[in-house]
């Protein structure tokens, strides 16, 4: 087990929730931290026995003297916990996600008026002379010098 002491500042809510004690027969122990709280973000995680709180051992609190000692601590919060790492099998670790969002902005095209051109031409029959002339258009149009331009 790994002993370490965390130090939560700032008040109720402190984002998690314990269960155990001496009148359950087992120890304190995490068993829910809410994502983004206060005990997340100072790295509390699921499964963690607590073994002091304010410096006072929970060896032979009750839940209900346990949930006392919480609800009355001020504005800090000095919690003395051991990493269970054999009898926790549902531990969380949460990480703050950030996102990035992109955002492309399209402009429309001024050939709009060629391209119907264009459609409105095709379904004819061109004789080789037409189809020069319209090559040549087409090319003035995609060149930037057509008659919209």
């Amino acid at each position: 087990m790994t002993q370490r002491e965390v130090v939560l500042e700032g008040g109720l809510p402190w984002g998690f929730r314990m269960h155990g004690g001496v009148d359950a027969k087992t120890p304190l122990k995490v068993s829910r931290v809410n994502p983004g709280s206060k005990a997340a973000q100072r790295g509390i995680r699921e499964g963690d026995l607590i073994t002091t709180i304010n410096s006072r051992s929970t060896k032979n609190l009750t839940n209900s003297e346990a949930h006392n000692l919480l609800k009355n601590s001020g504005n800090t919060l000095k919690l003395g916990l051991n990493e269970d790492l054999d009898g926790s099998p549902k531990r969380r670790n949460y990480k703050t996600i950030r996102q990035e969002t992109h955002q492309e902005t399209i402009k429309r095209s001024s050939i709009t008026y060629s391209l119907n051109e264009t459609i409105e031409t095709v379904n004819k029959k061109f004789s080789s002379n037409e189809i020069g002339a319209f090559n040549n258009q087409s090319a003035g149009f995609l060149n930037g010098k057509g008659k919209n331009n």
